[in-house]
């Protein structure tokens, strides 16, 4: 009896070593893939803004971040930069910070038309954009 690429490995004598290597891999594989379907029902549950929406768009996007425990972006300022007089836990939470800046601008932009996200700089913040949505849209909602 064999699995996909596993067929006639299994029958050699250490097959319960494979045999509970492959079923560990299934069960994090199974863990990776729920984790991306909840992360792909967050991130779709947000409505695409538009000039009425501002307001529940804000509070799905917030909830959202919140949830996914990647709005660290929009509740702290980065640090300075890193030096080589940085200490490793500061490189540590400028590589944090970085990765929940991409995440929250690639959400955020997503629900944004593109005529608006466009606009912006590439080298602005989560918290930057965030405000810079608000500025715009507020006035409309």
């Amino acid at each position: 009896m064999g699995i996909g690429g596993l067929r006639g490995v299994l029958g050699r004598r250490e097959s319960g070593r494979i045999c509970i290597s492959f079923r560990v891999k299934m069960k994090m594989a199974s863990l990776l893939n729920t984790s991306a379907s909840v992360i792909s029902v967050n991130v779709n549950s947000i409505p695409l803004l538009n000039r009425t929406n501002f307001k529940d768009w804000k509070e799905y996007v917030s909830i959202v971040l919140g949830c996914m425990d990647l709005d660290l972006a929009l509740r702290t300022d980065i640090d300075a930069a890193l030096t080589d007089e940085s200490t490793a836990d500061h490189k540590r939470d400028f590589e944090k910070w970085g990765h929940f800046n991409r995440m929250c601008l690639m959400i955020m932009k997503r629900g944004v038309p593109e005529s608006f996200s466009g606009s912006v700089s590439d080298e602005v913040t989560a918290k930057e954009f965030f405000e810079q949505i608000d500025k715009r849209f507020v006035k409309n909602d």
